[in-house]
Parts: structure tokens; sequence; C-alpha cells
């Protein structure tokens, strides 16, 4: 249970991006953005605090993962490690709001909006989870680059030794990175799409 925990965790978080994926595609389905348009507030403020809800959501279920798992499955944990990784939890919420963003972006319709996003985010976890020793020479130089490895070996390392990996940098990069490339894109196919 200790080795597959950070998974759990991360899984908890990220799947928040499937719920807002779903109510993006669902507001362009029934033209609830030409309505947004007319509010007083800007349209990309309405869809960042929607992020920002659901990016919250997702930092909740993560950490009642986390109490779970200290108090019910009785896992060391170091606390200065939960601390810090908290904050790998929001950015990886973060990313996968903006994958989940891009992908209304590019359907219309919710129901397929969801499909799509558990279709990416089922392979991604489990390829992100495995250790190297486990999978063939050929995933293992792809695996560095999922952002799913990525956070699973940042909060992985934070939980259980208190300190960043070795290439911390690499990984925090990486979903950062990730984080702004869906940023732009979904930004940009919601403002011809919305």
């Amino acid at each position: 249970m200790a080795y597959m925990f950070p998974t759990i965790v991360l899984l908890s978080v990220v799947i928040a991006g499937l719920t807002h994926a779903t109510r993006l595609a669902r507001w362009r389905e029934q033209d609830v953005f030409r309505r947004l348009v007319l509010t007083p507030v800007a349209l990309p403020s309405i869809v960042f605090g929607a992020s920002l809800v659901q990016i919250l959501m997702g930092l909740l279920q993560g950490l009642v993962m986390l109490v779970f798992g200290v108090f019910v499955l009785q896992l060391k944990l170091n606390w200065l490690g939960c601390l810090i990784a908290i904050g790998v939890m929001v950015l990886a919420a973060a990313t996968f709001i903006t994958i989940g963003s891009f992908i209304a972006a590019m359907t219309n319709k919710a129901e397929i909006a969801g499909y799509i996003f558990m279709f990416l985010l089922l392979p991604l976890i489990f390829l992100g989870s495995f250790p190297t020793e486990m999978m063939p020479a050929i995933m293992n130089s792809i695996t560095p680059w999922l952002p799913t490895s990525m956070a699973i070996e940042l909060i992985g390392v934070l939980f259980y030794s208190g300190h960043l990996p070795e290439n911390a940098l690499f990984d925090l990069f990486g979903l950062l990175g990730y984080l702004l490339l869906f940023s732009i894109l979904s930004a940009w196919k919601l403002r011809w799409k919305g």
C-alpha cells in the first residue's frame, strides 16, 4: 500500500479535471458561453474561477486520502514532506484542469469530453505508477515525460523522505510546461469556439 499510496492520492487530485472538462463542454453545448459574455464579469475570469473551484475540490479529495493513509492505513509519512506535497498536488490538479479545458474546447458534447478525459487519464496513471524495473526499456524512455509520472515521483518522495527527489526541477518544470501549454491551447480554442 505504501508504494501505491502516492498514485492513489494523485488520482483523487487530478480526477477533478474530469468534472471541469464536462462542465466546460456542457457550457459550450448549451451556449452558456454566449450568455456569460453578457455578464459584467469577463468570460476568462468566469472560466478561471470555475478552474479554481475544481483545483480546490481536487486538493480536498487528495487531503482526505492523505488523512485516510495516515490514520486508517497507518502509513508513516513525513509531515514536512506532506506539507510540501500539497503544493505539488495543487500544481498537478491545475495541470489536469487545463488538460480538461483543452479537451472541452475540442469537443462539442459533455459525454465525449468525459470519455476522452478518462481515456487519457487511466493509461497515464497506469504508466506513471510503475517502477522502471517493471517496465520495458522503451517505456522507461517515455514515462518520465508523462505528467502523472512527474507528479507521482514528486509526491512519493516527499511523502516518505520529506525532501524533493534529485530530478525535482525536471518534474516541476515539466508540470508547469504542461500547465502553460494546455492553458494557452484551451484559451485559444475556447476564444474561437465559445
